[in-house]
């Protein structure tokens, strides 16, 4: 529980210095577009920031041990569209013939990660679809994107 407790934690501590820092920017916008400052603007936006700052802690920490990273040889990045896919259908238990298989391979990493992936970029679509009025062509990009 505490893998997640930290980074959210973390968030906490560094949202009100970022949350300082675009205030500045957020009044003078604002005034500009509108001819007011409307909290409630302010409110959903930095829930925004909040939820942004948590999901990119959440995917970069807790941070290996600097032993555990000396040892890294290059870097390794998976650029493979819908590789999970493939992961899925070599790393799983789950045989479509025997329904006994069902719920071990739900619990399996290889199903847990895409899930809890797109449970975490669910709110940046709402937020992008009815804060910022994007298509929905827009949302899926730039979900696909983050």
């Amino acid at each position: 529980m505490s893998a997640y407790t930290v980074p959210i934690k973390t968030a906490m501590i560094v949202f009100p210095f970022l949350a300082f820092a675009i205030s500045f920017v957020l009044v003078i916008r604002e005034y500009r577009k509108y001819g007011t400052f409307l909290l409630w603007r302010a409110i959903i936006l930095y829930s925004f920031v909040f939820y942004l700052l948590c999901a990119y802690f959440l995917v970069i920490l807790p941070l290996p041990p600097r032993a555990e990273v000396a040892q890294y040889t290059s870097q390794y990045l998976e650029l493979r569209p819908f590789y999970f896919v493939e992961r899925f259908l070599n790393g799983t238990v789950l045989n479509i013939h025997e329904p006994s298989t069902f719920v071990p391979a739900l619990k399996q990493g290889v199903v847990l990660e895409p899930v809890f992936n797109m449970l975490l970029l669910m709110p940046f679509g709402v937020y992008l679809r009815y804060y910022y009025k994007f298509s929905f062509k827009k949302v899926v990009l730039a979900s696909f994107l983050l």
